[in-house]
């Protein structure tokens, strides 16, 4: 997983300093990382949890955080968009 976050700093700087398509392509590591980390998490859950019901439980936790936070950056997206947009043009 610490390799996935490494990746995942040298696309962020790769978009940032690069500034061209090609640094787009590098970006996409993001994503790649994201299942990594992904599967790594849910692979943990069978090794914390004891019974059937403790797993379907801290799964159902996860999921919901990863739905929240999901959603609370698109919105965040979006609003940083308008208020840019809105400096921008006037």
């Amino acid at each position: 997983m610490l390799i996935s976050l490494a990746l995942v700093f040298i696309g962020c700087l790769s978009m940032y300093y690069g500034n061209s398509f090609w640094a787009v392509k590098y970006y996409a590591i993001t994503g790649m990382t994201f299942a990594v980390v992904k599967v790594s998490v849910y692979a943990l859950i069978g090794y914390v949890t004891e019974t059937k019901e403790d797993h379907s439980q801290l799964m159902s936790f996860i999921e919901t955080i990863l739905w929240l936070v999901s959603s609370l950056c698109i919105w965040f997206s979006r609003c940083f968009t308008m208020i840019q947009t809105t400096q921008t043009h006037g």
